[in-house]
């Protein structure tokens, strides 16, 4: 069996959760699954008009993408979001809802 992977929260984690939910999306964390899918992203959500579901990494600063991140983006073909800010929630409640 093979040993599990650190997982670590960003230090924005639960802000970006809760601004989401304060746009009236449906989240759920998921930064543990990294431990075992390696670059399983942070978080999923439902969007609270169009029910789209799309997945969330959250990067605070100035923060990359790690090798198994991009490898998991790169191969994952659904909607992915990098986000940093509250304004990024923001914007994609905008781009799922389509007003962008």
């Amino acid at each position: 069996m093979s040993p599990r992977r650190q997982c670590r929260t960003d230090a924005n984690h639960a802000v970006l959760l809760q601004a989401h939910r304060d746009e009236g999306w449906q989240m759920i964390s998921t930064h543990w699954a990294g431990q075992h899918v390696a670059g399983f992203p942070d978080a999923i959500g439902v969007h609270p008009i169009s029910r789209q579901i799309v997945f969330f990494e959250f990067k605070d600063g100035d923060g990359k993408l790690d090798a198994d991140q991009i490898d998991f983006h790169t191969a994952f073909t659904g909607p992915i979001e990098i986000e940093r800010t509250a304004d990024d929630v923001r914007a994609n409640t905008d781009k799922y809802m389509g007003r962008l």
